[in-house]
């Protein structure tokens, strides 16, 4: 994707994965930061039981979408392994990553099933939905730093030196899967 950025309104694979990150993180950002501040007003006025019964409904919601994954994934798919989600695919994906942003609902629990319906693979679905996940994971670490000054309070308190050594903890174990995935089947050889 990042040899797309000379040219990324060309018709190759990469211009096409770039524009669906993009997109579909514009998306994501547009849903989500509105949803993340409501929820966090809302949850701040309900009392504990109201807000452990909102919270526990979307746990259910959540449920119900991965049961609702499960039937689709079964679905005999129609779009081929290489074609990657145009615009309006990708604003509508990206559009359901946002509501991720509500405490209970599971990210790739709202994206994998509108890729199923579109028509694209469990094994596709879920490789788009990650590779989506990338931009918004960032994302959702900066918007509590940007939003109020719980997050910069917190890193205060913690100490610079432990902040980093958590964030390269966190960093190391999320990039250790992913290389063993890409030695596992050959990845490297085509960067």
């Amino acid at each position: 994707m990042l040899t797309a950025l000379r040219h990324p309104f060309s018709q190759k694979p990469a211009a096409q994965l770039l524009r669906f990150i993009i997109l579909g993180t514009l998306a994501t950002g547009m849903v989500g930061v509105p949803l993340y501040k409501l929820a966090q007003q809302t949850l701040s006025l309900a009392s504990s039981s109201v807000a452990m019964l909102i919270v526990g409904g979307l746990l259910l919601f959540t449920g119900y979408i991965a049961s609702r994954r499960e039937k689709l994934s079964a679905a005999q798919s129609h779009i081929e392994e290489t074609e990657i989600p145009n615009a309006w695919r990708s604003l509508i994906i990206g559009g359901c990553q946002g509501f991720a942003a509500l405490p209970g609902i599971s990210r790739s629990g709202v994206t994998v099933p509108p890729l199923l319906t579109m028509g694209y693979s469990a094994k596709e679905s879920i490789r788009l939905s990650f590779l989506l996940n990338v931009i918004a994971l960032l994302g959702a670490g900066a918007v509590p730093l940007l939003a109020d000054e719980g997050g910069f309070s917190a890193i205060q308190e913690l100490g610079i030196a432990n902040t980093i050594v958590m964030l390269l903890v966190a960093a190391i174990t999320s990039f250790l899967p992913l290389g063993q995935y890409c030695n596992s089947h050959n990845v490297w050889k085509h960067l």
